[in-house]
């Protein structure tokens, strides 16, 4: 079925709203406005085709997230049809467990992300709920904990580097919040908070559209409807310090990334990547350019495993996933 190899450029013929690398970098899973996600693999001369090997079918509507575990190797996909799904490879095939989310879910998964040490993930959705979930070994499924900490649509969901218990999540009720994610039985230890705590709430001025953790979780970046980009310093405690605003007169961004703690990569409605860099003080620093050694290898040098599995770009590359504005 996918024996036609394909380059780099119709991976999709319509809009890759997700994506997420495996942890070598020589595959990638999307979802691109169908109710199937797709994984397809490096093949060829500097990984010049990615032909597609296996599909994941199972959602009824249109897949609107995906976030792959890289050293566990799992799979999850949210849809517009209200379910998530974990996909296990057994080698030959992934193999799909539906999420227990709840009836009070009722409308569109928006986003999802695993844990730092991928023993749980988060899903933001469109019934003002963050979902926490994991997998209940007596059982033998995958069960969630809801939160109900926004107004409105949850539009992105960042995990904290550092903690496997406190999450970021922005939303169309326009604000960041930073939430205690603690389950006992998955996380043991000290917890920050009581499940569900908000530790600190920003007010962003619009919807936020995508927010990043520094690697060192000093910072935490978000993106607004309104065309800028916002720093906020937080403290060990998760207290936030008064925010860098930074207005734009670009079109806004959909995703943000921090490749290190002194740069922020920033991409959406434009279709370019930007670059903010830290000075005296922030400031953006203009737009990456895509270089050029010759008509023959331009295209091919845009999607390669050797730069995804670097750190710096791997990261950046998860982080901005949806950043095409489609």
């Amino acid at each position: 079925m996918f024996a036609k190899r394909v380059s780099e450029e119709s991976l999709s013929t319509s809009s890759i709203s997700s994506h997420a690398w495996n942890e070598r970098g020589n595959e990638v899973a999307f979802a691109s406005s169908t109710k199937c996600a797709a994984v397809c693999s490096a093949e060829g001369d500097e990984c010049a085709f990615w032909p597609k090997k296996h599909s994941l079918a199972e959602h009824d509507q249109k897949v609107l997230c995906v976030d792959w575990a890289p050293r566990t190797n799992l799979i999850v996909t949210g849809s517009e049809d209200r379910t998530a799904y974990v996909w296990r490879n057994s080698g030959s095939k992934w193999t799909p467990s539906l999420v227990h989310l709840g009836s009070a879910v009722n409308r569109a998964i928006l986003c999802c992300r695993w844990s730092p040490q991928e023993n749980k993930f988060a899903v933001g959705t469109g019934s003002n709920m963050v979902c926490v979930c994991y997998f209940e070994e007596e059982q033998n499924w995958w069960v969630s904990k809801l939160t109900e900490a926004h107004q409105s649509s949850v539009t992105c969901v960042a995990w904290c580097p550092g903690s496997n218990s406190v999450l970021a999540t922005g939303s169309t009720d326009s604000t960041v919040r930073l939430l205690s994610v603690h389950l006992n039985r998955i996380d043991g230890g000290r917890a920050p908070a009581k499940f569900g705590t908000q530790l600190a709430v920003i007010q962003a001025g619009s919807w936020v559209n995508g927010l990043s953790w520094s690697p060192d979780s000093s910072l935490l970046a978000f993106a607004a409807q309104d065309s800028s980009l916002t720093i906020l310093s937080v403290s060990a405690d998760f207290s936030c310090s008064p925010s860098i605003r930074i207005p734009t007169k670009l079109l806004p961004f959909r995703a943000v990334a921090f490749p290190n703690p002194s740069v922020i990569l920033a991409a959406g409605f434009d279709c370019c990547v930007y670059a903010f860099v830290r000075g005296v003080t922030w400031g953006l620093r203009g737009k990456l350019r895509q270089s050029r050694r010759g008509s023959s290898s331009s295209s091919s040098s845009r999607l390669r495993p050797s730069s995804a599995s670097s750190p710096l770009i791997r990261g950046s590359s998860a982080a901005l996933a949806g950043s095409d504005g489609g």
